[in-house]
């Protein structure tokens, strides 16, 4: 690795996406980053290695957040370390950096890179343990949650179509029932609360995954605890219906005190659905 040298560099000039182990990024991160660069300017410079192929542009090593907070601030310009690195050393100090500041990494982005550096660089599970000085369970632990993702899972989380939560939630079922749960997560656009209420009902009714597929999440999948209590509590108060509403994810429900049943409740010009 030869000296550093830090400069002022076009936005357009960089090609991101190439060594950093982060796969997903916080808009509310940006937000403060934006703010913080907005009042103080940007306190710390990214850093970038020359292209290997395309004179004059760079590839980011690390700061692409910084970079999001900078377009957002509607800014063409950012200030970057330029190092001479080899492919194995971006890698290598990609994580490291991400390891030492900044927002933490998921466990399945740590995962993902490991692994990419193992198939890539034909590390050892050993080595890499030394290398980011972490036990080797640590290492096992999330090269285990890799493995446990089907290839439409991984490609989904890669690709940024579904976050690091509805990841590790579908990773619980067989790589052989992944695929599908992803589809309907992207489809409906399913919240993590429902993709975990989506995952249970499968394990629970393995048999019938088919026509939990077919339905919304909230048919299949058990009642909010709070509207269970709510039952339990006041039925004999109530008249003969009660519209109850969760808190957290908003899903309206019809109470018929008189029949004992609980239906969701219809949306505009929709019909209501029997739980």
């Amino acid at each position: 690795m030869d000296e550093v040298s830090t400069v002022n560099l076009r936005l357009y000039e960089l090609e991101t996406d190439v060594f950093s182990p982060r796969k997903t990024f916080s808009e509310r991160y940006i937000e403060e980053l934006a703010e913080s660069i907005e009042r103080e300017g940007q306190l710390k410079p990214i850093i970038v290695r020359p292209h290997p192929s395309r004179p004059g542009c760079f590839q980011v090593v690390d700061g692409e957040h910084r970079i999001r907070a900078l377009k957002k601030l509607g800014r063409d310009v950012v200030r970057a370390e330029v190092r001479r690195l080899s492919d194995e050393e971006a890698c290598l100090l990609a994580m490291r950096v991400n390891e030492m500041h900044g927002k933490r990494l998921e466990e399945l982005e740590e995962g993902l890179h490991i692994k990419r550096m193992m198939e890539q660089f034909e590390y050892t599970q050993t080595e890499i343990a030394e290398k980011f000085k972490k036990s080797q369970p640590w290492v096992s632990y999330r090269l285990g949650l890799v493995e446990r993702l089907s290839p439409e899972t991984r490609e989904a989380f890669i690709t940024r179509v579904i976050d690091a939560t509805h990841a590790r939630e579908i990773a619980v079922l067989p790589r052989g029932d992944q695929a599908v749960v992803v589809a309907k997560v992207v489809k409906d656009k399913l919240s993590s609360r429902k993709t975990v209420a989506l995952v249970q009902a499968i394990k629970e009714r393995p048999n019938d995954k088919e026509e939990i597929l077919a339905k919304p999440v909230e048919i299949v999948a058990p009642l909010p605890e709070d509207l269970q209590r709510f039952v339990e509590e006041h039925g004999p108060e109530q008249p003969k219906f009660s519209e109850w509403a969760c808190e957290v994810c908003g899903t309206k429900y019809v109470v018929n005190w008189v029949w004992c049943e609980i239906r969701l409740m219809p949306k505009s010009g929709g019909n209501e659905s029997g739980l």
